[in-house]
């Protein structure tokens, strides 16, 4: 029992180490997904920033590809200006100018300039030049546009340039379809609003300056996501069911083990039970034998006293033996060892009846002759342990046993009730374990050693069949053996 005491504790400590162990795996793999979780998060922002960045920046380039395709036909326009071409005698380069047709008042209505990389020298003006002159106004332009101001060349070209870039006022409707393509490029998902304040319930991304102009105030533009909860977890469903998995698996692993750890307990436990109780049978016996020899060895007896030791030694011995028996057949119980042959099964049924002359038992045949095949001597035993606890444990003046025999959809049933205090639910699954019984094992007021319902239980499984106990329709229990034709 002092093992069993320290076993025991052993097994405390460990599982509550294992219970440590998989707290702290849990937490682990939840700081792991929590760490996982923040920065995609993060990153979801940084790339949701970049591409909305990307989106207003592709429109504003496209923006200010349109006005400076309008300012080229504008000054290739003759008329709304004119371009002309000298030769600056002293450098030796071509100077072009570019003069307003019909200037609205006096101010600068013209511009004179020449080009770094136009070598050649030209007077007057020819078509090739005129060209080489529009395109570098036009690239000059974009230069400053990129840059964020405009070069007033003429009045007008000023005018016509600072009205398409600063007065008229971004297409939003651009802004999303930009962004919808920068998002999809990236991966990310693509409903988003375009409002013109954060939303507080939303993930809005930095804003953008609607306003060109450095010295008008801002109007900004955000774009808002509903919570990127869903898609963070997509991205992170392989990495978050690996983690689970592997989490299933530790706690499968710990179940495991802790079910081996207490089924090594139960069974300690069980043949400690076992132990105390044998110990027990094999010391009446034994007791009674050597008491026995002794009274004979140094008493002188009459023949009727002599006769009744005898007696008494001849019992205690056989007390021994169906001990002895009991071990051995149920340490045999579902060899192949034992014989099978056919045999009516309500022959055998009255045969285990035959043993229990002084008990009220109904037997109930319903199948006639119906012959199997088995080990009859086994399925005798067994039916005899059942009935024999049913009249053992039964504490009523009249112990009533019913045995029933039934065909079912291909299957002989057989049902053995009585009349007793009836299995509590708790251990109705428990008795039929090795060395069990019901109750403290250092009881003795019910003689037995926990082995006949294991043996029954054996016996019916090595028959291919089920058992199973439930309680009596009225006081007491039933037993249902069901074995396969």
């Amino acid at each position: 029992m002092r093992y069993i005491c320290v076993m025991i504790r052993k097994i405390r400590w460990v599982i509550l180490l294992m219970s440590v162990c998989v707290a702290g795996i849990l937490a682990l793999q939840f700081h792991f997904a929590q760490s996982g979780f923040r920065i995609e998060r993060g990153l979801f922002g940084k790339q949701a920033n970049e591409a909305f960045a990307a989106a207003f920046d592709s429109v504003v380039n496209q923006r200010d590809e349109k006005i400076l395709d309008d300012f080229r036909k504008l000054i290739s326009d003759t008329s709304f200006v004119r371009i002309t071409s000298r030769i600056n005698r002293i450098y030796g380069t071509t100077v072009f100018t570019i003069a307003e047709v019909r200037p609205p008042f006096k101010g600068q209505s013209r511009l004179s300039m020449s080009i770094e990389t136009f070598s050649e020298q030209v007077e007057p003006i020819t078509p090739e030049a005129r060209q080489v002159f529009i395109g570098h106004l036009v690239n000059t332009a974009r230069n400053d546009l990129k840059n964020g101001y405009v070069f007033y060349y003429t009045q007008k070209l000023g005018d016509s340039l600072s009205k398409a870039k600063y007065d008229v006022p971004i297409d939003t409707s651009a802004i999303r379809k930009s962004y919808v393509r920068e998002l999809s490029r990236a991966g990310l998902p693509t409903r988003f609003n375009l409002s013109f304040r954060p939303i507080s319930e939303q993930f809005s991304t930095n804003p953008i300056n609607l306003s060109l102009k450095t010295n008008k105030p801002e109007k900004v533009l955000f774009a808002s996501f509903d919570d990127p909860g869903l898609y963070i977890f997509n991205r992170l469903k392989w990495v978050l069911a690996g983690s689970f998995l592997l989490f299933i698996v530790t706690v499968f692993c710990f179940g495991y083990t802790l079910k081996v750890l207490l089924s090594q307990q139960k069974l300690a436990a069980a043949k400690d039970d076992f132990i105390n109780n044998m110990t027990h049978e094999l010391h009446t016996p034994l007791a009674s034998l050597t008491v026995t020899a002794e009274s004979l060895k140094k008493f002188a007896h009459d023949d009727q006293s002599r006769d009744s030791y005898i007696d008494i030694i001849l019992h205690q011995t056989k007390r021994l033996g169906n001990l002895t028996s009991e071990i051995l057949e149920t340490a045999r119980s579902g060899s192949v060892a034992g014989p099978w042959r056919a045999f009516k099964v309500g022959n055998m049924v009255e045969s285990v009846i035959s043993h229990f002359p002084a008990s009220d038992i109904d037997f109930q045949d319903s199948i006639g002759d119906l012959t199997i095949t088995g080990n009859e001597n086994d399925l005798k035993r067994a039916l005899a342990n059942i009935v024999g606890n049913a009249i053992k444990y039964n504490d009523r003046p009249e112990a009533r046993i019913g045995i029933s025999l039934k065909v079912t959809t291909g299957n002989l049933m057989i049902g053995i009730s009585d009349n007793g205090p009836g299995i509590p639910d708790s251990e109705k699954i428990r008795i039929f374990d090795a060395f069990y019984r019901i109750g403290k094992g250092d009881r003795h007021d019910v003689k037995g050693y926990g082995l006949g319902l294991y043996f029954v239980r054996r016996v019916v499984a090595y028959h291919g069949g089920k058992i199973a106990v439930k309680d009596n329709s009225g006081p007491g229990a039933t037993f249902i053996l069901i074995f396969p034709l």
